[in-house]
This record gives C-alpha cells, structure tokens and sequence, in this order.
C-alpha cells in the first residue's frame, strides 16, 4: 500500500512539473507576443527618454515627468520582461527602458549637474561682468538652474536682487527668452524702482524688461482685456481716507437703531476677544492675555477679568451707578490682611457685587489654589453676614453657560434695582466720546482689505467662526462688518480697488481671456506673498505651459503676516508649484562670520524656519553684538554707543536707530546728528530698514511693555478668520522682525536694554550660549514673580515712597520682603538649585543677608527667637505662620 501511494505521488509530481512547465511556456510565449506588439512603441519610448537626456539644456523634472505620463503604461510589461529569461530582437532598447523608469531622475540629476559645470565655464565672464561685483558660485548655479518652478531661498546679505538681475541678463545672453518675454514682479514701487535702475544698468544688452509690481501687473492684465485702464479708487492708495469713508459710513446709519444696537453691544460684551480663566494654564499666562487686551470697562476703570468688564458694561449701559474696588464700609484689614475691595458697590442701593472665578462645583482655574480660593469666598459671605451687608453673588459657570447677565440683571431686580437702559443714539454718542470708535473704525479697514484678498464670503466666514471658543464675538463683528462692506462695495461705483485689481486680473488668466505671452516670471521677496498674489502667480504659471516660474526670497524675513503675508506658500514651495527645485544662497556679503552665527541661531530658535547656515566672506574673532544694561536714561547709552563709534570711524560712518514703532524715534535725533557731524545718524521702524543696510545698528526699545521689543500688542483675533494661519511658536514673526534688524549691520550691533524691564529677546540672549559683548548687569526686575511666574519684581514709587511689586500690578499683587538686613533690596529665593535647603536672598548685591525659606508658609524665612527657656528659630509671619524649629535641627 505504501509503495502504491508513493507511485501515485511521483505521477502526480511529474503532471504537475509538465503543466506548470507548459504554463510558463505559455506564459512566455504571450509575453514576447506583447513584447513584439509594443515593439515600435518601446523603441519610440527609449528614443524620447534619449531625446531629452541628450538636450542640450537644463532638463527639467516637469519634462521627465511628461516623459513618464506618456510612456508609464508600458511599464509593467518593462517590469515583467526584467523578471523573465526571455530574448527578444530588442533586449538592449528593453533594459534601457528598465533604466529610465527606475533611474531616470538620477540620470537627468547627473546629466544636469554636467550641464551646470559647463555653463559655469562657458559664462564664467558674463556671471563676472554682469553686476558691479561677481557673482558667487551659489548665484550663478541658482541662475542656471531651469526647473519649471525654482525657489531660491537667501539669506540676509547674501545678493537676492543681483541673483534676479543675473537671471534675467543671462536668459537674454542665451536667447532662452526675448525681453517682452521676461516678467520682473516685485511687492513695492520701490523694489520695482530698483530693479528697472539695475535692468538700466546692465552692459550691452537688451532694457526693455519688464518690472512691475503686482498692481501694475493687474493693471496691464485688465486693460489688455478690457481695452481700458480701468480708474483705481483713492480709498485704495489712501489709508486715511479709507478710515474716513467707513467712519462716514457708520455714521450715516446714525438713526438706524437696529444697527447701533449691534454696534453698541459689540463694544461693550464682545469689544475684548473672550478666554475663560480656565483655558488658561498659569496665572502668568493669564495676566499676560489681560495685559495685552488692556481690558477696561466703559467706565475706564482697569478691570481684572473679562467676566469683571462685561458685569461692569451691563451696569454702566443700564445707567446703574457703581464703584469698582472700593473699600468695604468696614475696615477689615489687619497686619496680615489688606482691606477688603468688594468687585462692585452700587451706592444708590447700598448692594455689594462679588464675582466668583468657579464652576458648577467650586472649582477653580488649575493655577488657583483652591482651598484657599473657596476659604476666601466663605470669610467675604461672612463679613457681609456679620455686618448686615447686601452681597449679590455672580459666577464663571454662568458666563460659560451664556447666562451671566440675565442672572444679574435677576438678582439685581430683586433687590429693587431699577433699570435705565441708555437709548441706543446716547450710547454711540458716549463710546464716540470714550475714543472707542476710531480704533475699531482701524480695524475694520484693516480687516476689509484682508477680506477682499481671502476669496472668502461673509457666509464662509460664519461658517468657520462656529467651530471657534469665542463665536459669538465673531459672530457679533461680521453682522456689523457686512453692512458696512455693502456700504464700500457701493461707493466704489464704476472704480475699482487694489484688491479687485488683483482678484479681476487672476479671474481674467483662469478663463483664458487673458493670454500670458511670458515664459519667466521672476519674483524678488517671495517670502511676502499673500494669498491673492500666489493665485496670480499660479495662474500666469498655468496657462502657459513653456512659462517658467523663479522666486527669490527669505522666510527668515517674513514680518508682513498682518498685511496678508502668508509665509506657508514659501516654506510649503513644493507642495504648492509642483514640480519644483529648491536652492539656497547662504553666502553674505554684508556681516561677519560672527554675526552670521548669532542671527542664524536667533532665528533657528522657530524649528519651522527654512534651515540653512549662512556663512560669510569676512571673518572675525571678534563677538559681533554688544548688549548694554541701561537703568532708564537710554538717551545717555545712545549718547555714549554714537561716541564709542565716532572715535573708532573715519568720517561718514553709517548709523541706523532702530526701534519697534515710529513713535520710539529718539526726540534728540537731531541734537544727536549735530554732536557727531563726522556719523550718518538715521532712525527707522525695523519693518522699514528691511531691505537696507548700514555699519552699525543701535536697537532701543528692549523693553516687556506693549509697545516694545518684541511686541505685547496682539492683532485682533478677528483678523485670524482672514489672515494666514497663525505659527504656534510664541513671537514668530517678532522674531522674525528683530533678525531683520540685527542683520542690517556691516560691522557691529548695539543692544540698549531697560535693566530693570528688560524684553525676553535680551534675557535670552544673555542667558543663552550667544557670543555677545555684555556691559553692565541686569537689575533687580530679572528675578521672576513667585506668585504669576511671568512678571518681574520691579521699583515702584507709592504714595509713601519706594517700594518692590510684580510688573504685572494690578492683576498680580505679590509684593516681596523687604530685607531686614539693609532696608534696601527685596527677598527672593535663592537660584542654586544646589543647596540642600532652599534660602531668601537680598537683591541688593551688596547686602550678605541669608535665611532658610519656611518650610510652612513658603513666603517666611526663620529668624531666630528666644523663648521662655531658650532660643529657637520662628517664621518671619509670626502669628499667621506658627512654625518653629529647635536650634539643634
């Protein structure tokens, strides 16, 4: 039986052997029958791919990729045939297939990099000649480059202009392109004014290029259609009288109740961007949101929350009198209480307002101790119980709940308090007199132009202010805003505005009513571009299909988000011009080596920065940035900075001022320029030095204040529905904004710093691993607050002479011990982290004082006492912190 079985298995094996072998026989035979079919195509398919291989030109990915669209379908079979033991009449043309599929872009890579030496070679005269200074090699490899879209990201320095210029001359050189052929777009009449002054400048050749900016560009599309220049309104070119033509247009619905009923509410619930304590992860962080929204009430008055300001709107619009803070009728202080301010007090009917920060369950914001916070909410119950006084109570619950106000208006009513609400006409009247209405007329023009750039609808608009915490703010400013931008809309007439411009133009290029007859479009300060633009840009791109695309920029120098910049499309360049190369110049001409260092790790310090290490032509051992610690006469360290360089400078040295805002302009500007005639002094904005240079830059304003540097002043979250997506990275574009101004240097960078209020660009400069020059110290308003964690503890001058608190009074209280061994300085904790107990130091710097931290209260320290039978160490908060310890421990 086992001898029958195993017969059976071998016949079974060889009728398997014999039908797979007639199967594969088969299988091969149809394959080289399809392999026979396709001959000619895989012949004409080898011979294209050879055709552009052997192209005398740059070799783009868009032609490989043309390549590879026409001829993928023969890919498989390509693929099979490799996997086979198959002969053809053709098996040379087969494996060259195989070839260009699968290393087709390395061999165009290589081809390519052959190409580029040889043209070095060939040009080499031409890349000399064709600026004042010879081009670098990494210009020359950028210009050569002929990719269907080609970013060149360039440093600060580096030559951006010179690589378009050389761009342009060499196209021409080589007849790539004729002079109407070639498109120069710059973003600002001046660029455009400098590029023509180059163009004009280049030697033996052709001046008839283009340079336009994109305005103009729009311009030339719509007349070219249109058959006419089409009448540019002057609410477009002219900011204030855009300001003027939205306040007229408020105004003329000054009898539209309706409207400023909106208006009116707007100002007073929903003027301030709304964020629960809640959200908020420290008090710091808290505080800092506070101050940067300066959150005050109708009334004036400084408020401490937002919920706080909206209780105080509602009282003030329903003509209810009220003290915000007061002291209570009864002195409840004592040496360790400070006397109690209930939130509201409404005089006429003696009622008392105390806003609660929890929720349903009595809890509080994750930065609040809570115990303590609910142990002080029972004592104020109590003081008003004990005294017979009226508490009304509020609570955070209910303003998450969206019923803080018709609660209050509850309580109060029954209470007896009468309501007055303020007719809507009186109202506008008093937020036009508070000087509420102005700014916000700013920020719908500001907001209007951002609109029309989107290609968004106000409809769109809702929709995404819907998935947003605060949507009923939104919500509130888009029904106001669509009335006033029908009233825009409808004034324009028969004009149009720099928008429209654009929108019509890209509109005209999509539908081929406009035929581009460019083959390059050159773009100088790419990193600028708005959404508007870039869809231009696209669309001129796209409809021609020989056009070209070369943009030149650095996103290390993007400070343009708040007028539409949306830095994405340059750092995202692939994702959107498809295909495209990327090169960089990281070459300078203007700074050091030493200086190149500093920036480019400033800048880095954003992850989501284009990485690229800018090296220089000059190199140095000297530290290129000298940081100077001023008390507050920065004047004086400007007055000393301009000596130090006039004593090491032959005549004409050239300085630049810079500051964060225009209104930071030194007033002794011109007493400075006549002390030291030997030195060019000249002031600018650091959005305003971008794009020029000098031998030394002085910057001022390194401060924590709003109008500093960086910036505390945040643009209106309003702005995000049409604004590019915001960084994650806290003062992206501020930090952006200080490497511009820190690299229009040649020669060295002056730093002045407020000691005792110092910014955070400084604190990190000189905390961290930068090679910088340090004068001087910083004051006692480095030590952080213990309490928020974000202020600095900073001298005061009170009412009863000087004294230490938190830089973030009046949300964050904390006042530090005064030394109890000079009088002079202020206690903090000691920053060794090293000690095994934790001390109290002396700010003053001369003062030795040391004591151990209470290991109870944490704000004491032990001092020694004596007792009835014998010494022993105490708090300092002796009778409120009970703790003592024996000497012996």
């Amino acid at each position: 039986m086992d001898l029958l079985l195993y017969i059976v298995l071998i016949f079974v094996a060889v009728a398997l052997l014999v039908i797979f072998s007639t199967h594969r026989k088969h299988q091969l035979a149809h394959l080289q029958q399809k392999l026979n079919e396709k001959r000619e195509e895989i012949l004409n398919a080898v011979a294209s791919f050879r055709s552009v291989l052997d192209s005398k030109y740059y070799i783009s990915k868009a032609e490989y990729s043309d390549w590879h669209a026409s001829w993928n379908y023969l890919r498989p079979l390509v693929q099979q045939y490799s996997q086979k033991d198959i002969e053809t009449g053709f098996d040379d043309e087969l494996k060259a297939l195989e070839s260009a599929f699968e290393n087709g872009a390395t061999l165009i890579k290589k081809k390519n990099e052959e190409y580029i030496q040889h043209e070095l070679q060939k040009y080499q005269d031409f890349f000399d000649d064709v600026e004042v200074h010879p081009l670098t090699e990494s210009q020359r490899r950028a210009i050569i480059t002929d990719e269907k879209h080609n970013l060149v990201v360039a440093g600060a320095g580096t030559g951006k202009t010179s690589t378009i210029i050389g761009k342009a001359a060499y196209l021409l050189e080589k007849k790539l392109a004729k002079s109407n052929e070639i498109l120069l777009i710059s973003f600002a009449r001046e660029v455009r004014k400098e590029l023509k002054n180059r163009v004009y400048k280049l030697k033996h050749r052709p001046r008839e290029l283009e340079a336009k900016t994109f305005h103009s560009l729009g311009l030339k599309i719509i007349n070219s259609v249109e058959g006419k220049v089409p009448s540019v309104s002057e609410l477009s070119r002219d900011k204030l009288k855009l300001r003027k033509a939205i306040q007229g247009f408020i105004d003329k619905r000054n009898e539209n109740r309706e409207f400023l009923d909106k208006l009116n509410r707007y100002f007073a619930f929903h003027r301030t961007p709304y964020k629960s304590e809640f959200n908020f992860k420290s008090k710091g962080e808290y505080i800092d949101f506070l101050r940067n929204n300066q959150v005050r009430s109708l009334n004036g008055d400084l408020v401490k929350s937002l919920e706080e300001c909206e209780i105080a709107n509602f009282l003030y619009m329903n003509e209810i009198d009220y003290e915000y803070e007061r002291d209570y009728e009864v002195d409840l202080s004592s040496k360790w209480r400070r006397q109690y301010k209930p939130d509201f007090y409404l005089p006429e009917y003696h009622i008392y307002i105390e806003h609660f920060g929890v929720d349903r369950n009595n809890n509080t914001a994750s930065f609040i101790d809570r115990k303590e916070y609910i142990a002080e909410m029972n004592w104020k119950r109590q003081a008003h119980h004990k005294n017979q006084t009226t508490l009304i109570e509020t609570y955070s619950w209910e303003k998450l709940e969206g019923i803080l106000l018709e609660e209050l208006k509850s309580k109060l009513a029954s209470e007896g308090v009468e309501f007055n609400p303020i007719p809507p006409e009186q109202m506008f009247d008093r937020l036009n007199g508070l000087g509420l209405v102005h700014p916000f007329v700013g920020l719908l023009a500001t907001f209007l132009n951002l609109f029309k750039s989107s290609h968004k609808s106000t409809r769109e608009l809702l929709e995404q202010s819907r998935e947003l915490p605060d949507r009923r703010r939104y919500e509130a400013f888009l029904e106001i805003f669509s009335e006033i931008y029908h009233d825009y809309e409808e004034s324009l007439g028969e004009e149009i505005d720099f928008d429209d411009m654009i929108n019509r133009a890209e509109k005209y290029v999509t539908e081929h009513s406009y035929s581009s007859e460019f083959k390059y479009i050159l773009v100088d300060e790419f990193q600028d571009i708005s959404y508007s633009r870039f869809r231009l840009l696209k669309a001129l791109v796209d409809c021609n299909p020989s056009a070209k695309l070369f943009c030149v920029g650095d996103d290390w120098q993007a400070i343009y988000r708040f007028n539409g910049g949306d830095i994405s499309i340059m750092t995202d360049f692939e994702d959107h011009f498809e295909p495209s190369e990327n090169l960089i110049l990281d070459k300078t001409f203007r700074f050091d080596n030493k200086l190149c260092d500093f920036s480019t790790k400033f800048i880095l310090k954003n992850p989501n920065q284009i990485k690229k290490q800018l090296t220089s032509y000059v190199e140095s051992a000297d530290p290129p940035v000298t940081l100077l610690w001023t008390e507050t006469d920065e004047d004086a360290c400007m007055h000393a900075v301009l000596k130090r360089i006039e004593s090491s400078e032959e005549e004409g040295a050239h300085v630049f001022v810079i500051g964060r805002y225009n209104h930071q302009e030194p007033a002794n500007l011109s007493q400075l320029r006549e002390k030291f005639p030997k030195l060019r002094i000249e002031y600018s904005t650091a959005h305003s030095s971008k794009g020029k240079e000098a031998d030394y830059v002085i910057v001022i304003g390194l401060t924590s204040q709003r109008f500093a540097f960086p910036s505390q002043i945040q643009d209106d979250p309003v702005l995000d529905l049409v604004l590019a997506k915001k960084e994650q990275i806290p003062n992206a574009e501020e930090r952006r904004l200080f490497y511009v101004a820190v690299t229009r240097a040649k020669k060295h960078v002056y730093l002045i710093a407020d000691k005792n209020d110092p910014s955070t660009f400084v604190c990190e400069i000189e905390s961290s691993d930068y090679e910088v020059i340090v004068e001087g110290s910083r004051g006692d308003g480095t030590v952080l607050c213990p309490k928020c964690k974000t202020g600095v503890i900073v001298l005061r001058q009170g009412e009863y002479g000087k004294f230490h608190s938190c830089n973030n009074y009046p949300y964050c209280e904390y006042k530090p011990h005064v030394c109890p061994q000079c009088g002079v300085g202020f206690l903090h904790e000691n920053p060794d982290p090293d000690e095994f107990a934790m001390y109290y130091i002396c700010s003053n710097r001369s003062c030795s004082f040391k004591g151990t931290k209470c290991p109870h209260c944490e704000d004491g320290y032990l001092v020694l006492r004596r007792g009835r039978y014998s010494k022993f160490f105490g708090c300092s908060n002796y009778p409120a912190c009970r703790y003592t310890r024996s000497i012996s421990k």
